[in-house]
């Protein structure tokens, strides 16, 4: 492990706490890397798997979970299936609708037997992005419980400590000269009564106890 280069990551990260342990690990302990397992992708298009894994997931305390969808917006969406991950490269897919001819499970019927898993709050869920899929769920009228960790809102937040790569580009010119007209018809306007002072020479007419008066004329010279 490159100690040095990792310092410097977490440092540019602002991740102050994990530079501290990353310092304190002995490279000679550490597993040696393996290469990546070959996944194993279930297609659940039967009652009979749908049960197997509904009980599988009861058991879990922690599962990924993502809807399939018509729309991308969550309000105007119909589920099309239901991904679930609980195991290193395995995953399930369960498909409530699909292309004529294939083999799909009865959407309402899929939900009824899914609702239990995904409104009990001792199962956590992770995905990416899980506010669309709780909207998704709520419509179809199932409220999604448990939920421990969105990847995209880690991902921002991530992203937020870093530094800018690139300068912020200046303003175009448009918009300062836009301001400068502003500034100088600010000046240049008249003072009105919201300043404090009247923009028009004093009136004829004052106001004297509620009762209007005309001021007498000057006398001729």
């Amino acid at each position: 492990m490159d100690h040095e280069s990792l310092t410097e990551l977490f440092a540019e990260l602002g991740f102050r706490s994990f530079a501290e342990r990353a310092a304190k690990i002995d490279p000679t302990k550490l597993p040696v890397p393996t290469t990546a397992e070959k996944a194993n992708y279930h297609l659940v298009d039967t009652p009979e798997a749908l049960a197997d894994l509904v009980t599988q997931l009861n058991t879990q305390t922690l599962i990924s979970v993502d809807t399939e969808t018509t729309h991308v917006q969550p309000r105007c969406a119909e589920i099309v299936g239901y991904s679930f991950a609980f195991k290193p490269a395995e995953a399930y897919y369960v498909a409530v609708r699909g292309p004529a001819g294939e083999r799909v499970l009865d959407p309402k019927q899929t939900l009824e037997a899914l609702r239990p898993v995904l409104e009990n709050p001792q199962i956590r869920k992770l995905g990416q992005n899980l506010k669309y899929d709780m909207i998704v769920l709520r419509v179809a009228g199932v409220t999604l419980a448990g939920l421990a960790f969105d990847t995209m809102i880690a991902s921002y937040l991530a992203r937020r400590g870093r530094p800018q790569s690139q300068p912020r580009r200046p303003r175009p010119a448009i918009f300062e000269s836009h301001n400068h007209q502003n500034r100088s018809a600010h000046r240049q306007r008249p003072r009105t009564k919201a300043d404090g002072r009247s923009a028009r020479s004093p009136s004829r007419h004052v106001r004297r106890r509620g009762r209007r008066h005309s001021a007498p004329n000057a006398p001729d010279p």
